[in-house]
């Protein structure tokens, strides 16, 4: 019975099953008790039955775009009984992972940390306004750190099996993102902006670009049809998220991972595929004419918005821009600290990770981030890991015009991403 139980946690089935959990809770949001208990008992299994974290890692995924963390607690009791369970969860992890703890070299870590540290000093900063929301950003990143050193050292997978999971999460965001067209399917539908209830058309598109072609390693070498066609989906809901930079670099990344695919591939399977897909899409326009038509009308006004406003390209980020500018100018070594301005102004965000990180934090934080910039090109460069290398190249452009490792989601995701680099067998 327990040999049945870890292989099944070992499966394709598993992850289609936990991600299905995330979904149902995602769509009928119940109690925020019942979700705590659900993932608690989800944790509480592969805790039991397996000496790897990799079904830990499938849960974490999942209960991250749950939307969980948005629900309403109800009451100070529930509260009560969350933080114990968490409690307990924690010390459980952290016994599992003194049990077995594979002692890796855990290439990424220093530039972890002193991103951490950065942002730690950054919070001191007195031309800020310190509170402890400013501590609070270095306590969630000091649990992000956490869950890097114990994914680095008791993760067991190959680079197959982490693509499934990939692919699984990317669908599973890009269902949200379809849930959202047809709940507000209507003429009036192009004033909205996609929203998956834990984030935006943007977050989401951001999460997609880093993860998206990880998904076409499942098909580059040895031709796979059903994850071909399933690929394809993830990058639809990228041009339905009604971010700008999602569709622009979306394509860009889509283009280039279809010509390495190509040329790793079997050519002929892909060209037919081609022409199956070309005529998939052919049909659904004349039979869906005015739907197609519509949303194809609301992806051009996005774009068609940038030059409508007084022709400010920028969309208001220039403004940003210049505001990111004068507060590194005033601050240069630390910067002002994250989540608040000095002049409490409530959206810290400069949409540009560049511009973020001087205004937030400083030099000091530039140095940090650079030097785990150039820890990460390296390793991904020497090992030849295409797939991971375009996510993060593309991720990282996006980040150019809009917030990446600002937005703790994001952050979150790609620190567990990377924790899987020095795990995978090429």
């Amino acid at each position: 019975m327990i040999n049945k139980i870890s292989k099944f946690i070992d499966s394709e089935l598993y992850i289609i099953l936990v991600f299905m959990i995330s979904f149902l809770i995602w769509f009928f949001e119940p109690t925020f008790l019942l979700c705590v208990f659900i993932y608690f008992i989800l944790f509480n299994v592969v805790l039991f039955f397996k000496k790897n974290s990799n079904g830990i890692f499938i849960i974490l995924l999942a209960l991250l775009i749950s939307n969980i963390q948005n629900l309403d607690i109800e009451n100070e009791s529930n509260l009560v009984i969350t933080i114990v369970l968490l409690f307990i969860l924690f010390f459980e992890l952290i016994i599992f992972y003194i049990k077995n703890n594979k002692h890796r070299p855990m290439y990424f870590l220093l530039g972890l940390i002193l991103i951490n540290l950065s942002f730690f000093i950054s919070g001191s900063n007195k031309l800020s306004n310190p509170t402890r929301i400013f501590y609070l950003d270095s306590l969630i990143l000091l649990f992000i750190n956490f869950m890097y050193i114990f994914f680095v050292n008791t993760l067991d997978l190959n680079k197959y099996y982490l693509s499934k999971i990939i692919l699984y999460f990317c669908l599973l965001v890009s269902l949200e993102i379809f849930i959202w067209y047809f709940t507000y399917y209507q003429e009036e539908f192009l004033i909205y902006k996609v929203n998956t209830k834990w984030g935006n058309g943007n977050s989401a598109s951001m999460i997609l670009l880093l993860l998206f072609p990880l998904t076409s390693y499942l098909y580059s070498f040895k031709f796979n049809t059903l994850y071909f066609y399933l690929n394809k989906v993830i990058l639809l809901a990228l041009l339905l998220s009604s971010s700008r930079g999602g569709i622009l670099f979306g394509i860009i990344g889509f283009v280039i991972m279809e010509i390495y695919t190509f040329l790793k591939s079997n050519k002929s399977l892909i060209k037919k595929n081609y022409l199956i897909i070309g005529s998939i899409a052919l049909l659904i326009c004349l039979i869906f004419n005015n739907q197609v038509i519509n949303i194809f009308n609301f992806i051009l006004r996005r774009f068609l918005d940038l030059v409508s406003n007084n022709n400010d390209l920028s969309s208001g980020r220039f403004d940003r821009y210049k505001e990111a500018l004068d507060i590194f100018i005033r601050s240069p070594l630390i910067g002002e600290g994250t989540m608040l301005t000095v002049s409490n102004n409530l959206n810290p965000w400069y949409h540009s990770s560049i511009l973020d990180i001087l205004a937030s934090l400083g030099i000091i934080g530039l140095v940090t981030f650079g030097i785990h910039f150039v820890q990460k090109y390296k390793y991904l460069f020497n090992n030849k890991m295409f797939h991971f290398l375009l996510g993060f190249l593309l991720s990282e452009l996006y980040g150019l015009i809009d917030v990446n490792y600002f937005n703790f989601m994001y952050l979150f995701i790609y620190v567990l991403i990377l924790s899987t680099l020095e795990i995978i067998k090429l």
